[in-house]
């Protein structure tokens, strides 16, 4: 993939391989400009194709005091909006890996000084975008292939829209609590105030807790569980941060 710049968290991972275990599911979605932002629509379902790629990790992303080794902050915040996704880097003015994009509230600061209680932007890799804005990322010779890979594969042939994921990555949702690891990164959003999160399901783990967005030393203690997305076991947030 010569003409496509991958930019993966921090140096933590190689893209190895972007056809590799792919599904058909059906999602509700619908296409806004740009063209490469996708939205949940309720009344219209399309057709999304799930591409698996695999990845080889330089870092053991399941280990939290590696990530919060390469990270610049981690912190526990709240998704307070996931507005799109894009294949489209407004820095380097080309395309890139398929990156979510949103806003998200930091409510309590473990690692770095982030401000609390005020919105950010954030990104992380992975997301579903038009077939047409795919099929734009793809080099002559990956557009041949994806043409030989649709004649086998009706499902393929009749997708609206290609969801590329690493491996058994997990979708970020809005309204959830999460413990985030992140980057200040500006290359592909050059944007004030806009994190990348890193490290795939490893830099964001789903917070299990009922507190009051004033009241937010109450994250810090031990009845404060963080999923483990490697186990799927909830662990205290004391055994997660050192």
């Amino acid at each position: 993939m010569k003409n496509i710049k991958k930019i993966i968290c921090a140096g933590c991972c190689i893209v190895l391989g972007v056809l590799v275990t792919a599904g058909a599911v059906n999602m509700q979605t619908k296409q806004e400009e740009p063209s490469s932002k996708t939205v949940i629509d309720r009344e219209n379902n399309s057709t999304v194709y799930t591409i698996r790629s695999e990845s080889s990790l330089a870092t053991d992303i399941s280990d939290p005091s590696k990530m919060a080794d390469m990270s610049q902050y981690v912190a526990i915040v709240r998704v307070d909006s996931v507005d799109g996704v894009s294949n489209y880097s407004d820095v380097s003015q080309e395309y890139v890996s398929a990156y979510t994009y949103g806003s998200l509230t930091v409510l309590e600061n473990i690692k770095g000084n982030l401000p609390v209680n005020e919105k950010l932007e954030f990104y992380r890799l992975g997301g579903a975008i038009s077939v047409d804005e795919y099929v734009k990322s793809l080099s002559d010779m990956e557009k041949m292939q994806y043409e030989r890979a649709k004649e086998n594969d009706g499902s393929l042939a009749m997708a609206d829209y290609i969801e590329v994921l690493n491996t058994d990555d997990i979708r970020i949702e809005s309204g959830k609590t999460y413990l985030v690891y992140m980057i200040d990164e500006a290359a592909y959003k050059n944007k004030p105030d806009t994190y990348a999160i890193i490290g795939f399901k490893g830099g964001l783990r789903e917070v299990q807790a009922k507190v009051k967005t004033d009241d937010i030393q109450t994250f810090y203690n031990s009845s404060v569980k963080i999923l483990n997305n490697f186990t799927g076991e909830w662990e205290g947030l004391d055994s997660v941060v050192e």
